[in-house]
């Protein structure tokens, strides 16, 4: 039983991707941010976005993906991976 339900939590695996801009459009007094996906389907696909610019020097975030959503992010091309980045990153601030 606790093995089913550990495999439940669908986090067995965590990918990442790393976004260069021109400029910081977040917050410069966060370090990280997320979201909560609405469907199901995208559930783990990049629910956390880390801030590296102190640490980088440029405007570096780092999205991360979890569970089965990172299982379908490795055969993903990366053009793909970039735009549903970028959409979820519109979806936070462009409200």
């Amino acid at each position: 039983r606790k093995k089913t339900a550990i495999r439940r939590l669908g986090f067995g695996l965590l990918n990442k991707i790393a976004l260069l801009f021109p400029y910081a459009f977040w917050d410069d007094n966060i370090d990280s941010f997320g979201c909560m996906n609405e469907s199901e389907e995208e559930r783990g696909l990049f629910f956390l976005f880390y801030s590296y610019r102190s640490l980088s020097g440029g405007a570096l975030l780092l999205g991360l993906v979890a569970g089965d959503a990172a299982r379908k992010f490795e055969t993903m091309p990366s053009q793909v991976a970039t735009d549903r980045a970028m959409k979820v990153l519109r979806n936070i601030y462009e409200k």
